[in-house]
């Protein structure tokens, strides 16, 4: 979940050190046109490009140039963005 400028920026530096394509990062559009992520929580920051978010399109990426969001068609291979709650990660000690 992208839910301020700074976790926003940070994947967008780096996905573009280490990809050169647009990635998902866990935004959909539910059935009643409100955008949420993954976790079912509502987009309460939004970072979309200019014409953005298409109509027609129900999934969210970040454009590799720019770091800007785009709604595309779901069912696109990309590389994409997930996260753990950090008590959820066994760091081993």
């Amino acid at each position: 979940m992208i839910d301020d400028m700074f976790l926003s920026q940070q994947a967008f530096l780096y996905f573009k050190s280490n990809f050169t394509s647009d990635f998902w990062i866990g935004l959909r559009k539910m059935d009643n046109n409100i955008w949420a992520w993954t976790d079912g929580t509502e987009l309460e920051y939004p970072n979309w490009g200019y014409d953005e978010p298409k109509p027609d399109m129900n999934c969210g990426a970040m454009a590799f140039a720019g770091g800007k969001w785009s709604a595309q068609n779901c069912s696109t291979v990309k590389p994409f963005v997930c996260s753990l709650k950090a008590e959820n990660l066994n760091l081993g000690n």
